[in-house]
């Protein structure tokens, strides 16, 4: 059973940690209903059918797959221009590629990085085309012909969709502690075997209250140097530094985190610490 935890409890109020939140992953799936569209479209850029983009919304990172009907596969020496505007706050972000080789393949994945998918949040409503004066300017996503005398509509099939960015949590544990980032008032948490303490190994077996990690993601060596780190900011001069401490490490002491004689240990190399 997880003791009252005063001291860790004013700590972390009295630093003001605050959670991070959760990264997410999400999905945008667009379609095409316009099949076989035509011997000559076919043969200049395939028929699209649909595809799916998968993005993460922490990082900007995406990953767009196109899909065509296996009947007219993409023959290359085109562009895949995936242009998602979001109505939400009329930004717009382009994922296009160009595959220059002839190529016969039904489906094609590319990758990349947008910055400004890391303002984009689940329940969205995305769509493939667009213009003013809902955005800025016009857009329309699908595949393109490269050859210059390809042109509209044989040289291109143009992708019209609208539908909702769809998010899923993603537990994120920087750490490693089995704490997840948004539940871990230390994400970047001090796993050593034993307390480490302005470079000196204590001897202190790194376990708070019994445990390797509380429910709070804190190891004892996390809870320690934040005790350090918040008495070094507010005392006024070396002496109120070590007095501080040493009633701090004496609350760890009554909550049966630490032994007196560790107590001690931490007191001297504290007050050496100049």
């Amino acid at each position: 059973m997880k003791k009252s935890c005063s001291a860790f409890c004013l700590l972390a109020a009295s630093i003001g940690f605050s959670p991070l939140l959760s990264a997410q992953s999400a999905t945008y799936s667009f379609s095409d209903p316009s099949i076989h569209e035509g011997e000559v479209l076919a043969f200049q850029v395939g028929d699209v059918i649909g595809g799916e983009v998968s993005i993460d919304l922490a990082t900007g990172d995406y990953t767009v797959t196109w899909f065509a009907h296996p009947d007219a596969p993409f023959p290359g020496n085109q562009q895949f221009a995936l242009i998602l505007g979001n109505r939400e706050d009329g930004s717009i972000v382009e994922m296009v590629h160009a595959i220059p080789d002839f190529i016969s393949a039904e489906s094609l994945t590319f990758s990349g990085n947008e910055a400004t998918l890391r303002h984009w949040l689940p329940g969205d409503t995305l769509v493939t085309f667009g213009g003013p004066p809902e955005f800025s300017s016009a857009f329309q996503s699908g595949t393109f012909s490269l050859d210059p005398w390809a042109l509209p509509p044989y040289g291109s099939d143009p992708v019209s969709h609208i539908g909702v960015l769809v998010g899923e949590s993603r537990q994120v544990d920087s750490d490693g502690d089995g704490i997840p980032d948004d539940l871990d008032l230390f994400p970047d948490s001090d796993m050593s075997d034993s307390v480490i303490l302005f470079g000196i190994n204590t001897g202190i077996e790194n376990v708070l209250d019994g445990q390797r990690v509380s429910e709070s993601g804190a190891t004892l060596a996390d809870v320690i140097q934040a005790l350090v780190t918040q008495a070094a900011a507010q005392s006024k001069n070396h002496g109120r530094y070590v007095a501080t401490l040493t009633r701090d490490f004496q609350i760890l002491v009554h909550e049966g985190w630490i032994t007196r004689p560790q107590a001690a240990t931490l007191v001297r190399l504290v007050a050496s610490n100049k």
